[in-house]
C-alpha cells in the first residue's frame, strides 16, 4: 500500500464509519431507555435503604480520615483510637504486608511510595518479589512479549515504570486519534448530533482497539532507532566528523526492519500494518492547514503540509513519543511551530561538530540503560507519566540522533511489512489489506448496511474544518458514576465477534485498563 492510496479512500471511509456509528447510537438509545425504565421500577423500593447505606458509609469514611477527632471522642478508647491505618498495616508480619502490596495497582504503589517513607523502604527491600508478581499478575501479555524482563539482572520498578509510560503514551495517542476520526469521518454537524453516551462508546471502542497496535509501533520505531545507533557506533568508534556518516545501504535497512517485524505474530501484523497507515494519514491531516481560505488568511496558515522527510524524521528519530507530543498540541500554528522547532534542533546538532568520545561511552549513551536498584524518582506519581517533560528512560541525545541518515518515508515500515505479509502467507495479495475507512469500521465492529443505504444520508453532513473542535470532547475514560467504563474489544479474537454489552467495572489499574480483550489470546498462542 502506497502513501498516495492512503488518502484516496476518505469518501468510502465516511460511509462505513457513519453507518456503524448510527447503529451504535440507536443501540445506546435503546439501552438508555431500558436502564431508565429499570431504575424507575426498582428505585422507589431501594431509595430509602440506599440513602441509609450512603450515610453510614460517609460516617465511616469521616471517622477513618479524621483519627484525631475519633480519638478525642469520650466514648472511644484512647489507646485503640489513636492507631492509624499505617500503624495497623506495618504491625503485620512482612509476609502479610507483601500480600497486601501485591493487591495494589501500579499507580497506587507509586503514590504510596511517594507519601510514606516506611512503605518506600518496604518496596525497596522487597523490590524483586513485588516486581515479578506485578509482571505476572498485572502487565498485559502483549507488553511483556515485546519488552521481556531482563534476564541477567532482576527486574526493578524502573522496568515497570518504563512499560507504564510507553503504554500511557500509546493510550493517549489512541484517544487523540479516535477524536479526530469521529470529527473527520462523521462530519462536524453529524458528530455534534451524537449523544454523550454514543460518543463515549465510540471513543472507547477506538481507544481500546488502537492502543495495543500503537504500542507495537512504539516498539518498532524505538528498536529500529536503537539498533541503527548501535551499528553506527560499532562501525565508527573514533569518528568525530561534523557531517553525518555514510548512509546505511537500503538492503541493510530492509533487513533490519524485517528482523524487528518478524517478532510480531502473523495474526497481529496485519492489524499493526493498517494501524501504521491510519496513524500516518491522521498525522499528516493534523499537520495540514484547514481548507477554508478565510481561516488560512486570518491565521496566516499559508504554508503547505510539511514534506515527507519531516514526518520520517519525527517517526525514526523521535518515535511515537514525539508524535504524541506534537499531535496533542492544540492549534495548527502551534503544532507547526513545535514541529519546526524539533527539526531545527536536529539540523543545528547535525551542523555542529560532535564531541569526541570513546566508542564504549558512545554506545553507553545510545543503548537503553537497564534499571539498577530502585531507579525511579521518589516523588514519581501517576500524573508524572503524562507530563511532556517526563523522560524515563532518557532518549538518546539529539547530537547522536542527528548523525543518523533518515529513511525515505516510502521505505519505512511498508516494504518490509508487505513482504512479510505476502511471503508469510498472511494475505494472498495486497488488495486484501483494507483501507483506512475499512480498518476503522473493523475497530468499531464492522457494518452490515450496504452502500446504497448511505447515499441518501451523505448530503446532510457538512465538513467542519475548524482546527480543534474535537479536542475538548468528552473523555471516554470517566463514567458518570466516577468509575471507569470498559467495553469488550475482541476484534482480534478467533470469531471476530464483539460484545455489545456495556460492562461497568471498577478501575483495573494502569496496565489492564488499555488492553483490548482478545489480544492476549492472540499472543498466547505464539
Amino acid at each position: 500500500m502506497s502513501i498516495v492510496s492512503i488518502e484516496s479512500s476518505i469518501g468510502r471511509a465516511k460511509k462505513l464509519v457513519r453507518s456503524k456509528i448510527r447503529s451504535m447510537m440507536e443501540e445506546c438509545k435503546v439501552r438508555k431507555f431500558a436502564m431508565e425504565l429499570h431504575s424507575e421500577l426498582s428505585g422507589y423500593t431501594t431509595r430509602k435503604s440506599g440513602y441509609c447505606e450512603i450515610l453510614r458509609m460517609a460516617r465511616r469514611t469521616i471517622s477513618f480520615l479524621r483519627p484525631g477527632q475519633r480519638a478525642a471522642a469520650p466514648i472511644r478508647d484512647g489507646t485503640k483510637g489513636s492507631r492509624s491505618l499505617g500503624d495497623l498495616f506495618f504491625g503485620l508480619p512482612v509476609e502479610l504486608q507483601l500480600e497486601v502490596v501485591n493487591k495494589l495497582f501500579f499507580f497506587d504503589l507509586l503514590s504510596l511510595r511517594r507519601t510514606s517513607r516506611k512503605f518506600r523502604e518496604l518496596t525497596m527491600q522487597n523490590e524483586n518479589y513485588i516486581v515479578r508478581h506485578h509482571i505476572g499478575q498485572w502487565v498485559p501479555l502483549h507488553i511483556t512479549k515485546l519488552y521481556p524482563p531482563p534476564t541477567d539482572t532482576p527486574p526493578t520498578l524502573g522496568y515497570l515504570t518504563d512499560l507504564a509510560y510507553k503504554q500511557r503514551v500509546s493510550t493517549h495517542l489512541a484517544l487523540s486519534l479516535a477524536r479526530q476520526i469521529v470529527k473527520e469521518m462523521m462530519g462536524g454537524r453529524q458528530s455534534r448530533r451524537m449523544s454523550k453516551e454514543a460518543t463515549v462508546y465510540v471513543l472507547n471502542q477506538l481507544r481500546l482497539g488502537m492502543a495495543p497496535l500503537i504500542f507495537a509501533l512504539f516498539h518498532f520505531f524505538e528498536t529500529y532507532r536503537t539498533r541503527r545507533l548501535e551499528r553506527l557506533w560499532e562501525d565508527n568508534d573514533h569518528d568525530s566528523s561534523p557531517v553525518e556518516l555514510d548512509p546505511l545501504p537500503l538492503a541493510d535497512k530492509m533487513r533490519l526492519q524485517g528482523d524487528i517485524i518478524s517478532q510480531y505474530p502473523d495474526n497481529l501484523l496485519l492489524q499493526v500494518h493498517q494501524m501504521y497507515h491510519l496513524l500516518l494519514h491522521l498525522f499528516m491531516r493534523r499537520m495540514s492547514s484547514p481548507s477554508f481560505s478565510v481561516q488560512r488568511t486570518l491565521g496566516c496558515w499559508t504554508r503547505q503540509r510539511p514534506p515527507n522527510q519531516a514526518f520520517a524524521k519525527v517517526l525514526i528519530l523521535g518515535g511515537i513519543k514525539e508524535v504524541w507530543h506534537i499531535y496533542r498540541i492544540k492549534g495548527y500554528s502551534r503544532r507547526r511551530k513545535a514541529l519546526d522547532k524539533y527539526l531545527r534542533k536536529l539540523d543545528m546538532e547535525q551542523a555542529c561538530p560532535p564531541k569526541c568520545k570513546s566508542g564504549s561511552k558512545a554506545r553507553a549513551a545510545t543503548t537503553p540503560q537497564q534499571s539498577r536498584g530502585s531507579s525511579i524518582p521518589l516523588n514519581l506519581d501517576i500524573a508524572a507519566l503524562s507530563r511532556p517533560d517526563y523522560d524515563h528512560p532518557p532518549t538518546p541525545p539529539l547530537s547522536k540522533l542527528a548523525r543518523l541518515d533518515v529513511d525515505d518515508l516510502t521505505q519505512l515500515w511498508t516494504p518490509a511489512a508487505e513482504q512479510r505479509l505476502i511471503f508469510g502467507g498472511i494475505v494472498g495479495s495486497l488488495e486484501e489489506v483494507r483501507c483506512c475507512g475499512q480498518f476503522v469500521s473493523q475497530l468499531l465492529g464492522g457494518v452490515t448496511e450496504s452502500d446504497d443505504e448511505e447515499d441518501d444520508a451523505d448530503g446532510d453532513d457538512s465538513e467542519d474544518d475548524s482546527d480543534d473542535s474535537a479536542d475538548d470532547e468528552v473523555s471516554p475514560v470517566l463514567a458518570p458514576g466516577g468509575g471507569n467504563t470498559h467495553y469488550s474489544n475482541t476484534f482480534l479474537s478467533t470469531d471476530s465477534s464483539w460484545d455489545d454489552e456495556l460492562a461497568e467495572e471498577e478501575d483495573s489499574g494502569l496496565f489492564f485498563d488499555d488492553e483490548g480483550l482478545g489480544l492476549g489470546s492472540v499472543l498466547a498462542s505464539v
